[in-house]
């Protein structure tokens, strides 16, 4: 798993006020859910209600792991009487579709797991992989909502997309791959979406912005869970 925070400031003071602030703003969970045609593939183990051990797909694990956050939210939300997240989703393979948008996880959250539940059985994996789609839709989702919500945006894969270099960079410093090409004409990559989440929340490229806009902020968290070909699957920790 890579596990990749996306800071709001660059010093100890601004981080101060930053959670000062961020700790009583609202909360914006965003899944990104690859369904490209691997994530039919049945190699994840998990158990039955029995606790014997199966082998489920790719797909199913997914929205397992989804189930599993979204459990421990609720519970943080009663613990420490906090307001309802917001949940959002969006699937992708080469191109992206949202299918829920910004529904309060209230309660047990009954409503949204039932929501998932009929996402998960309505929509078959097929195609291939763009980070970059994922990525593309995910920022329009963040922007959507205030500038001020902490955002946890968990994107849920299976392996290298389509729209990647097949070498990493060879030393972490270096710039992430900004372009991609496909049919011959240049596309953003999916660090182009990356990179304007982040100088949105910084409060740069808004004719809006003051001097104060970085300081009320809240907090841009980015998840990448991978579920390996092992069957290993591997959770982000969740938590703002």
């Amino acid at each position: 798993m890579v596990d990749l925070t996306l800071a709001d400031s660059d010093d100890e003071e601004e981080e101060e006020d930053n959670s000062s602030t961020s700790s009583n703003a609202e909360t914006h969970i965003v899944f990104a859910i690859d369904f490209s045609g691997s994530m039919k593939k049945q190699d994840v183990q998990s158990q039955n209600e029995n606790g014997k051990t199966i082998k489920i797909s790719r797909w199913s694990a997914v929205f397992t792991c989804m189930d599993d956050f979204l459990t421990e939210q609720i519970q943080e939300q009663q613990q420490e009487d906090n307001d309802a997240a917001m949940v959002s989703v969006l699937i992708f393979n080469e191109t992206a579709h949202t299918l829920l948008d910004r529904m309060p996880l209230v309660g047990d959250g009954a409503k949204v797991r039932k929501a998932l539940q009929s996402a998960q059985k309505m929509h078959r994996p097929n195609g291939g992989t763009s980070f970059s789609a994922g990525f593309e839709r995910a920022q329009k989702l963040v922007d959507s909502g205030n500038n001020t919500s902490n955002v946890a945006l968990i994107f849920l894969s299976d392996g290298r997309p389509g729209d990647l270099r097949v070498q990493p960079p060879e030393r972490a410093d270096m710039p992430m791959q900004s372009t991609f090409r496909r049919h011959k004409q240049e596309f953003p990559a999916a660090s182009h979406y990356i990179e304007q989440m982040k100088e949105k929340r910084k409060g740069n490229g808004n004719s809006d912005s003051n001097s104060n806009s970085s300081n009320s902020s809240g907090r841009l968290d980015l998840h990448f869970v991978c579920l390996y070909h092992e069957g290993k699957k591997v959770r982000a920790t969740p938590g703002l």
